[in-house]
């Protein structure tokens, strides 16, 4: 495994799903984010630190999925289908399964939940082909 190119290409992952997770959430939901602020209870975290730990999710994310791309594609080959597979797992447990969850809880409606899994899946892609295109096991066959 190439870690210090799972770190760096991570980390740049990382960097895209907080820009996507951003505009889809601010653009295409932010009347709905807007409406459902008010709901949510007295203890809910705020300020400077909520969205320091909304973005380290998006930088633990990235590296995680490259790492579980590099371990699966040995077994099921260096394609998107992999990384889409690697995608799924990461989307299903730490978007889909939290957020289900929140819901449950009373914290967002059922409406923002839904519109935000769809937008974290969607700016996953562009992370499973970015894994793809720039993942390699060793640096020397790109210095080649």
């Amino acid at each position: 495994m190439n870690f210090p190119r799972i770190v760096g290409l991570g980390l740049g992952i990382g960097v895209l799903l907080n820009i996507l997770g951003a505009l889809g959430n601010g653009l295409l939901l932010g009347e709905a984010w807007a409406a459902a602020i008010p709901v949510r209870p007295e203890q809910a975290m705020t300020g400077w630190l909520s969205v320091v730990i909304s973005l380290l999710s998006d930088f633990i994310f990235g590296p995680t999925l490259v790492w579980l791309y590099a371990t699966m594609f040995p077994r099921f080959g260096a394609n998107f289908a992999t990384a889409m597979r690697a995608t799924l797992v990461i989307w299903v447990l730490g978007v889909a399964v939290p957020y289900l969850g929140i819901v449950r809880i009373g914290w967002l409606p059922i409406g923002v939940v839904v519109g935000t899994c769809a937008v974290a899946f969607v700016s996953f892609l562009p992370a499973a082909w970015l894994t793809v295109r720039f993942y390699r096991e060793s640096d020397r066959a790109d210095a080649a």
